[in-house]
């Protein structure tokens, strides 16, 4: 929204004596979530072209800049100010004019971007999860102002995710007041020294949130207690656990990158309710059809629903309330809830809201362990050998179903009804099981490495042999498997020191057991190697175009039943691109990479093939 027309919006609304904004980025926010074109025509939006998602029938220019020449010739607006420059010296000084003209565009900016011109350099520095290699913002440096922190008051996300937010005295920072300022983490408290009462410096970062740069150590009161976390929720008082996200470096230590504070509540803390209750019932959980934002409003300000246990409790009469329910009968939304009791474990596990538990991992843990049983008991270890669980996401998992709430709900779930299917085995897509080298990796004992834990693989058939042997005969196997005598005797000390921690020795001995118990353990000595693997492990799919049919979904998860992976974009690494009607630039990519391109019936033909190998 460019500046002229934000002005004129607000003496509009002041007119009327409505709301106004306080700036054109939430204006323009605003109208676009309004999701009505008649609304948002009304506030008079802008649009700057600047790329292109996917193109059919039109030969793409080589660069960036041609591109938007060519929407330029087609009538479309884009940046005015741009340039193409041989090198950095260029985009230094286009950064500094811009800086410096700021304030004469007509509209409002926090930087400027730098993309790579040339389009086949492009698709070879790829993307991040979010965000393309070959263009980086630089931002302009923000306004910081001085101000007092009256308060700092804790904050539940609908994750439970803990925020402590600090209450400002009122100031302006680049033509905003601000009066709030998120202090993300007891972490970022404590490193800044934030304490109530202080005087602090504020800066909206990238133009738009509100945090504390630092803090004027020279004006604190006497006396000023540091802050702290608190150990229960402030809404629901279950307990609250610090998660340490960490990043294992190539030396084999541990480096926190992220700490999060969060509620073990869960599905019981009013705070993550509504958001829990919505996520639920969502088409991709328990797809419960109807069960939308304003029904559940309706519902838990009634104290109908306090769990997702108590929608399947609820009567025709209670989901029709005393207005009647406009949108969807009472009826039908009865009879979607009814339906819904019916499931996959995988669903289930997604529905039920665990922290970083997405749709794939959900369905890993189900293919994985088979019954619900398994993962609510399983040790943080165990869960680590799922496909893309890590160190942090195991303990979320594990914190999950140790927290009574949660159980009492999955409890309550089962006695109402609700039912999913459980195959208690392996399945092959995640069927490569953890050797015995790998356990002892996992263990990270020091000094012990990936040779030495062969070796150990090879001498012994598990941790509960291994520590129940002498260090005498300890030492003799790693000789016989190739170690020298010092170098077999320093093993043999490592292991003896990791060992004799009755914590260290409990937890492998435990992990092992689970291992054995749940279906996933390595028999005797070696005996993974040869073992057959899913038949599409490691073949990368692209589905593009509409199948005639089978759905995405439908044809996304037979790829995966067979250890097959799907992605979202067309790469070198890219076996077979699936193409159905009206496929875009995905299939003209695969045909410049000389991908093999696949119909429907192809695939299912391919599919087929590999379950039913000929004799």
């Amino acid at each position: 929204m460019s500046r002229r027309d934000f002005d004129e919006l607000n003496r509009t609304l002041a007119a009327q004596g409505g709301k106004t904004f306080k700036n054109p980025r939430n204006a323009a926010a605003g109208s676009i979530r309004q999701l009505d074109s008649g609304v948002a025509s009304l506030q008079r939006l802008s649009f700057l072209a600047h790329g292109f998602a996917e193109a059919t029938g039109w030969t793409v220019p080589k660069t960036q800049s041609h591109i938007l020449k060519a929407f330029v010739d087609w009538g479309l607006s884009v940046s005015p100010k741009r340039i193409v420059s041989p090198g950095p010296n260029g985009l230094e000084q286009f950064y500094e004019q811009i800086q410096d003209k700021r304030s004469e565009l007509d509209f409002d900016i926090d930087g400027v971007v730098y993309k790579v011109d040339r389009r086949d350099l492009q698709e070879k520095l790829g993307f991040r999860d979010r965000e393309p290699r070959w263009a980086m913002a630089h931002k302009f440096p923000p306004e910081t102002k001085a101000t007092k922190v009256i308060g700092i008051d804790v904050q539940v996300g609908r994750t439970g995710a803990l925020t402590p937010v600090a209450r400002l005295e009122s100031v302006t920072v680049g033509g905003v007041t601000v009066t709030n300022a998120t202090l993300h983490n007891q972490d970022e408290i404590e490193g800044k020294d934030v304490r109530v009462g202080d005087t602090v410096l504020v800066r909206r970062a990238g133009d738009v949130i509100p945090e504390i740069v630092s803090v004027d150590q020279t004006k604190r009161p006497e006396g000023t207690p540091p802050f702290v976390m608190p150990s229960e929720c402030p809404i629901c008082g279950s307990r609250v656990v610090r998660l340490a996200k960490e990043q294992k470096l190539k030396t084999k230590v541990h480096v926190v990158t992220e700490v999060v504070y969060r509620c073990v509540g869960g599905l019981f803390c009013s705070a993550q309710r509504k958001r829990a209750l919505l996520h639920f019932a969502s088409r991709r959980a328990m797809n419960i059809d109807g069960f939308g934002e304003r029904v559940v409003d309706r519902l838990v300000d009634l104290k109908l629903v306090m769990t997702p246990a108590d929608i399947y409790s609820l009567t025709v009469t209670q989901l029709s309330g005393s207005e009647g329910n406009r949108e969807v009968s009472a009826q039908k939304l009865f009879s979607a809830i009814a339906t819904s009791k019916k499931t996959t474990l995988a669903r289930l596990l997604y529905a039920i809201g665990i922290p970083g538990v997405g749709e794939a991992i959900a369905k890993d843990l189900a293919l994985k362990f088979g019954n619900l049983a398994k993962i609510m008991v399983a040790d943080p270890q165990v869960l680590r050998y799922v496909p893309g669980i890590g160190r942090e996401l195991a303990n979320s998992i594990h914190v999950f179903f140790q927290t009574k709430h949660n159980r009492e709900v999955i409890q309550q779930l089962k006695e109402r009804g609700v039912s999913w299917d459980e195959s208690n085995k392996i399945h092959p897509s995640v069927a490569t099981r953890p050797t015995f080298s790998s356990f002892i990796a996992a263990l990270e004992i020091p000094k012990v490495g990936d040779k030495a834990a062969l070796a150990i693989e090879k001498a012994f058939k598990d941790i509960e042999e291994l520590s129940t042997t002498s260090d005498e005969d300890v030492t003799k196997r790693l000789q016989n498997e190739g170690f020298s005598q010092s170098s077999a005797c320093r093993v043999m000390g490592a292991l003896k020191q990791y060992l004799q921690l009755p914590s260290n020795l409990d937890l492998a001995i435990r992990v092992n057991r689970q291992l054995r118990e749940f279906g996933m353990h390595w028999v005797g000595r070696s005996s993974t190697r040869g073992q057959a693997s899913p038949p599409l492990e490691g073949k990368i799919f692209v589905l593009t175009g509409k199948l005639p049919g089978m759905s995405k979904d439908q044809a996304k998860a037979q790829i995966e039943s067979l250890g097959g992976r799907v992605t979202n974009s067309v790469s070198r690494k890219t076996d077979y691109v699936v193409a159905g009607a009206d496929a875009g630039s995905k299939y003209d990519d695969a045909k410049r990479l000389d991908i093999r391109i696949l119909s429907e019936g192809q695939l299912l033909h391919l599919l087929t093939t590999i379950r039913e190998p000929k004799s």
